[in-house]
């Protein structure tokens, strides 16, 4: 698989040149506010003789809009389990963000890929990335849910980046994908952590930063991590006005769109200033460009379900993944809503099926990779270009 990151970050220079083959284009040729994303879960590579841990996620586009505001949309609040309607302005369509809906029939959201990267919690890593750019801005940078999870991530979890974290001999600690898309550590008898001793407790052996045991310090972990499994824009936003007029003058990342993913300001004040000096960041492109992030495949996501630890997917009209724990036909904030949504669930007995190169399905059969995804224009709609080679 391509290698997308092209140059390390310079942290003493302004000069950031990053390729973005999959997300860059829809900010010089289209509409950024038109591609959202959630978070899948994370799985164990059977197929890789390390067993590393994987996380997944997926990305999508609304090929109906073209709006340059997140002041279109109603986004679903996980916590009160309800639409709200909040950051819609008058006169918008106050389309719903519902890419999470597994009826594919009832949204105007398509699937552009699943993708997935290593589990890991230090620097340029999928939680790092995430945590800086839009988690600050969605949990609040200012509050105790923001502060709990960098402390949980810096200071706890990256002791776990190589893997299994040797207590003595025959125990060691790592990390497991659960149920629902959710995290937990756990205590195992081997380098790999594999074969857990489900009887012991990672609180006999270490304890959480955070002043928490272990299962209370998850549980609120998970429950944060929520916020991502329902849809969410790829550019990162914030849900009351915020404007900071001297931004630009004290920022020294005021860099445009195609060399960083920095967003101009959002046409209403919803800006999202975050914990790396950016504003209103593309989320998407920077997992692509700072992470290792590379295209998941059938066989991915075959093992991912088999093992019982990622949230619903269809792709391309087959269903992936297990449980999940919302039901998103509720009531708006503001109005009621039409009950034509539903975060479905299903098993996770075995699935067959063959994906080849399907229009938006960003998957890879095996033994075979794509050319480098690009956008084309026709007709003024953006199109994509996923040819399979040999």
């Amino acid at each position: 698989m391509m290698n997308t990151k092209m140059k390390k970050r310079d942290l003493h220079s302004s000069d950031e040149e990053y390729y973005s083959p999959y997300f860059e284009k829809y900010d010089a040729d289209g509409d950024s506010y038109s591609l959202s994303w959630r978070y899948l879960g994370a799985f164990i590579d059977e197929d890789d003789e390390y067993y590393p841990r994987k996380v997944l996620w997926a990305a999508y586009y609304d090929p109906n809009y073209s709006g340059f505001q997140i002041g279109e949309y109603s986004y679903y609040d996980w916590e009160n389990s309800q639409w709200d309607n909040s950051t819609c302005v008058e006169g918008a369509t106050c389309s719903k963000m519902d890419c999470h809906n597994t009826n594919t029939t009832s949204t105007t959201w398509s699937l552009v890929g699943v993708y997935k990267e290593t589990l890991e919690f230090d620097n340029d890593t999928f939680f790092e990335q995430l945590f800086k750019h839009q988690g600050v801005c969605l949990w609040g940078g200012d509050n105790s849910n923001y502060q709990f999870m960098q402390t949980m991530r810096d200071d706890d979890m990256s002791n776990f980046d190589s893997g299994c974290y040797k207590v003595k001999s025959g125990i060691y600690i790592g990390p497991k994908p659960i149920e629902g898309g959710d995290l937990k550590l756990a205590v195992y008898s081997d380098t790999y952590c594999m074969t857990e001793l489900s009887s012991y407790s990672v609180d006999d052996y270490i304890t959480s930063s955070t002043g928490k045991s272990w299962t209370n310090a998850f549980s609120k972990w998970n429950s944060m991590m929520d916020a991502y499994k329902i849809c969410q824009p790829c550019r990162a936003y914030s849900k009351y006005n915020n404007t900071q007029d001297e931004w630009s003058d004290h920022r020294k990342r005021n860099l445009v769109e195609y060399e960083d993913g920095q967003g101009d300001a959002e046409a209403n004040g919803f800006n999202c200033y975050d914990d790396a000096g950016y504003r209103n960041c593309n989320q998407c492109y920077k997992f692509e460009t700072k992470t290792d992030m590379e295209e998941a495949s059938r066989d991915d996501l075959e093992l991912a379900t088999s093992q019982g630890t990622i949230i619903a997917i269809d792709v391309d009209g087959e269903m992936y993944g297990g449980t999940v724990s919302y039901e998103t036909d509720a009531p708006t904030e503001m109005q009621d809503a039409d009950a034509d949504v539903a975060y479905s669930s299903m098993g996770f007995a075995g699935v067959v099926i063959v994906i080849v190169g399907v229009l938006f399905s960003g998957l890879l059969a095996k033994k075979h990779r794509r050319k480098r995804r690009v956008i084309t224009r026709e007709d003024d709609q953006p199109t994509f270009d996923n040819e399979l080679l040999s």
